[in-house]
């Protein structure tokens, strides 16, 4: 806040503060120790607001004093109230700058980032289909989310009937646009599930229990009780492998995200640079945006398999 804004408030809260305690001292006079105060307060801040430049200060100061005098003269009464509401709206007014950017805007920012990730998670989960419950969605995952929606929009965009012979011709790219916004959709829930069954496999577990299996029995002694180890020391190993299996779908899965960002991301630039294009490089762009949209889909469903498959097997 600049000198000019600062001694505007000041002054009118001085101004209002000297018309309340004049009223509330009619008829009277003050003290000599009051006397004293007001000339100390006066002379000490007219240096003060002289070396500073500012005479801001001194208004302050005053209007500050004579509301001390208003309490001390009666602490309920209807000057005192209005003074010290008169003297908080002069310190609020100055201090706003400092309290909105250090308290207030960081808590509204974080109510709204908060409100936003909520909306987005639960569009994820409409634009897939499922009513997954007790999914976790990680700020990257709602962050990339975020992009690739607005670029689909973006390339819905496009379809705006100003070239609508070209529009009919690639319409069916807008559909395969919606339907891999929904595969990716889909594929986030599958990335959320595999994280979740992968950490809590327990899989670090499982190694230090094999390990110390296989220890006791290089040291056991008893051939039934040593075949009875390896049997379970099969067992450990068995469950290792299928946690490996959903690390190994969840690679695939993320690969396949990165996959639909690509496709999607150069759609649009794609689809302008038909506008220019002849009708023998149109039907080639779009043959080629059709294969590497369908074996990206066979490959999703491929892997949606071998995830069905691995937890049928079940990590026991």
């Amino acid at each position: 806040m600049n000198t000019q804004k600062r001694t505007l408030i000041t002054f009118v809260a001085f101004a209002i503060n000297y018309y309340l305690i004049m009223l509330a001292h009619r008829g009277t006079l003050m003290t000599l120790e009051q006397n004293v105060l007001v000339w100390l307060v006066f002379v000490t801040f007219c240096v003060f607001s002289y070396i500073a430049w500012d005479i801001s200060f001194l208004f302050g100061a005053m209007a500050s004093l004579y509301v001390f005098f208003l309490v001390f003269k009666s602490v309920f009464s209807f000057y005192t109230i209005v003074s010290v509401l008169v003297i908080s709206t002069m310190y609020f007014l100055l201090f706003r700058e400092k309290i909105s950017l250090e308290v207030s805007l960081p808590n509204w920012k974080k109510l709204a980032a908060i409100y936003s990730a909520k909306s987005l998670k639960e569009r994820i989960k409409k634009i897939a289909g499922v009513k997954a419950q007790g999914c976790e969605f990680g700020e990257n995952q709602i962050e990339r989310f975020s992009l690739l929606e607005s670029e689909v929009k973006r390339i819905n965009g496009f379809f705006d009937g100003s070239d609508t012979v070209l529009e009919e011709s690639v319409f069916g790219t807008k559909k395969m646009i919606g339907d891999l916004l929904k595969d990716y959709c889909r594929l986030i829930l599958r990335e959320s599930h595999l994280k979740k069954l992968i950490n809590n496999s327990g899989k670090a577990n499982l190694q230090k229990e094999k390990e110390e299996i296989s220890q006791k029995i290089q040291n056991e002694n008893d051939l039934v009780a040593k075949e009875e180890m390896r049997h379970t020391l099969e067992m450990k190993g068995n469950r290792i492998t299928e946690v490996e299996k959903l690390e190994t779908c969840l690679g695939r899965e993320m690969a396949r995200k990165t996959q639909i960002e690509e496709i999607v991301f150069s759609t649009y630039n794609r689809l302008n640079s038909l506008k220019f294009s002849d009708i023998q490089t149109l039907d080639s762009s779009l043959n080629l945006l059709d294969s590497q949209v369908q074996l990206l889909r066979d490959e999703l469903d491929e892997t949606a398999n071998s995830i069905i498959l691995v937890e049928k097997q079940g990590l026991r």
